[in-house]
Formats: structure tokens, sequence, C-alpha cells
């Protein structure tokens, strides 16, 4: 499998962001406040000792801003997107800014004692109106830039890191010409599931189901295009050196994650959810569309090739169909468990197409321990749909 290298740099860079914005608000708020005061002014205002000039507060700010928003940019990171990630987004504010004051107040103490052995608490209720001020001030500044990062890092996530990234440097506000690979992930049986399930169980179900698919994603590289009722829709910018035995590997591992958590599935719906994919590569053009919603859109004939082979899947009683084109650019074939699909033609499409259906060679012997070619299987060789 995989290593967690891309899950580990998704959270790094997370990471990097929150910490740099803690550092530069910090900074912008002291030169701010002192930019225009000379030493005796400092002195004279804010009574504090004669050796404290501009940058000795520089200099200082600098280092508690990196303490402190080390610290923050962990728990953004690693910790609350573990503990918060079903709440909704107020929930989420809330019940950060009660955790960030807790924690906030316990790195300010700790600091002041340990390096300059000041009380911050005695600081913040000094008799010296103007310096209790100006330390609550910074305190309050804190708690409106915890709120701030919570809200960017928040909606990174809910519109995905490659349109934010790409809305940010407006990169496809002109269409451009690339070269992606495209999954189309669907639940199978999705129609008695919802007839079993109903409505806002099924959403619930689907839920659960795209949480597992989330995580696996981020491991892999891929992003998440668009979800749309029960199916999914990943692509990869294939670059230098790119794997595409990834593409498949994320299948195999969101279906061995869906297959751990069976227990769970089964407690809570009575089913145990089964994905259908396909996978197409080519050229697309991308654009940003939309203007009161706006989203990336592709368009080319991959997506409706690889559309119409993940509706074959179910005929030709596999979980996986990958495009002639696909297949050519896999280096590891002797991983897989792969047969032709011979003359499929697909409606809507003209030319005739070769496909593949996959499997992992371990689940394709145990599956055909069973039968002992006892049971024969009719392959067709020609579909339309």
């Amino acid at each position: 499998m995989k290593s967690n290298y891309n899950t580990i740099k998704y959270h790094f860079d997370e990471f990097l962001f929150s910490l740099l914005f803690w550092i530069v608000t910090s900074m912008f708020f002291l030169f701010v406040k002192i930019n225009d005061l000379s030493t005796i002014d400092i002195i004279n205002i804010y009574k504090v000792e004669p050796y404290i000039d501009k940058k000795f507060l520089y200099i200082n700010t600098f280092i508690i801003s990196f303490i402190f928003g080390s610290i923050n940019a962990y728990l953004h990171s690693f910790v609350y997107n573990r503990i918060l990630r079903n709440a909704p987004f107020w929930k989420i504010i809330f019940i950060r800014l009660i955790l960030f004051f807790v924690v906030s107040l316990s790195i300010s103490v700790g600091i002041f004692r340990l390096f300059y052995g000041y009380n911050f608490l005695e600081l913040i209720f000094s008799d010296h109106r103007r310096t209790s001020i100006g330390y609550i001030g910074f305190y309050f500044y804190w708690i409106f830039t915890d709120l701030v990062l919570t809200s960017i890092l928040q909606l990174r996530r809910s519109l995905g890191v490659g349109f934010f990234e790409n809305f940010i440097k407006s990169k496809y506000n002109k269409p451009k010409t690339e070269y992606r690979i495209f999954m189309f992930l669907d639940l199978a049986n999705s129609t008695p599931t919802v007839e079993k399930l109903g409505a806002i169980k099924f959403s619930s179900y689907i839920q659960d189901c795209f949480l597992i698919l989330s995580d696996v994603v981020i491991k892999y590289n891929g992003l998440i295009y668009q979800f749309v009722g029960d199916e999914a829709v990943i692509n990869w910018r294939v670059k230098c050196k790119f794997k595409y035995e990834d593409c498949l590997d994320l299948y195999f591992e969101f279906q061995k994650k869906i297959d751990e958590q069976e227990a769970y599935f089964i407690e809570k719906y009575d089913l145990k959810p089964e994905f259908r994919c396909s996978l197409n590569d080519g050229q697309v053009s991308v654009a940003f569309v939309g203007d009161a919603k706006r989203e990336i859109a592709f368009h080319g004939n991959v997506l409706n090739v690889g559309s119409r082979l993940q509706h074959l899947a179910k005929d030709y009683n596999t979980n996986m169909i990958i495009s002639d084109s696909f297949y050519q650019k896999l280096e590891e074939k002797e991983k897989y468990q792969i047969e032709k699909l011979e003359n499929i033609s697909l409606r809507g499409v003209h030319d005739v197409v070769d496909a593949y259906k996959v499997c992992e060679k371990n689940s394709y012997n145990v599956a055909n321990a069973y039968t002992n070619d006892k049971t024969e299987v009719i392959i067709p060789t020609k579909n339309t749909i």
C-alpha cells in the first residue's frame, strides 16, 4: 500500500499556512501599534522597562507568535478536524473559540512566566489603564485571528483544496487544456438501498461512505471534482512520473476501508456499501463557470466515455472498468487481474471502444476458488447503454 506521504503533506501544508498566518497577523498588529512611537513613547505609554525598545518587541513578538502559532496550527491541522469533522459550521466555530481561549490563556501565562518573569493575568488586569487595554486588545485580536483562520480552513475544506487554491490564483478564469484522469465512482444497487433506508437515512449512509472516501482521496493525491447523488467524480492532473496504479489502488483501498467498517454499516444500516467505478484519461478543457455560484468545470469526451464505462460494470459483473487508453499507461499490470472487453459500443460514443475489467489478484483468486469452474460465466462481447 502507498505510504501516508500525501496525507502528511496535506496536513503539513495546512499547518504551515496556519503558522505563517499567526506570525504575519501578530507582527502586523505590533507594527500598527508601535511603528509611529519612539522608544521613550513606548516606555511612557505602556510603563515597560527601559530596555524594551522596538527591536526587542519585534523579536519577542515573533518568538511568542511562533510558539503560540505552532501549537494552534497543530491543533487546527491534526486535532480539530478529527473531533469536529461532522459538526455544523457554527458549532465548529463555537467549540474552537472555547478551546482557543483555554489553550491560548495557558500558553500566554506559561510564556510570560518562563521568558519574562511576568504574571500574564496581572498584566491584563494591571492598574495602569494603557497597559491593561494594550494586552487585552492584543488578546482579543488573537481571538479574532483564530476566528478568521478557522473560517478560511473550513472554506478550504468545503470548497475542496483544488478549487480553493485555483480560485485564489485565478488559474482557470480563461479555459485551459490539461491532461487528466477521471474516476467515476458510483454506489451499487442504489435504488433498492434508497427504498430500504428512506431518504434521510440514505443520506446519512452516503455521508459515512464519502467521509471514508475523502481520507483515501487525500492519501492518493486525488481531487474530488464533484459529488452527484450517490456518485463521486475524482480526478488527477497527470504530471511527470505519475503512477497510474495509484488510481486503481485508491479504489481498492477505499473498498478495503469499507470492509473494515462492515460491522458498523451492518449495525447502523443493515447494509454494507459496494461501489463500482470506471477510469479514463485524456485531454480536457478546464474553466471556471458561473457567477452567483462558481465552480471548476471540465469539458471533453473523456468524461462522456468514462461515465458510460461505469454503467457497464454491472453488466460485466465487475466493480471496475478501465479504458484502453488508461490500460496502456499502466506499468505494473501484473499486480492486477485484467481481462479485456472488446468492441464495446457506448451510447453517444461513435467510435468502437476497447476496455478492461480489473480486480485485485487476491480477490480474483478467492472468488474463483468458490466457483471452482462449476459455474460458467458468460461475458457479453458487445453492449449498448
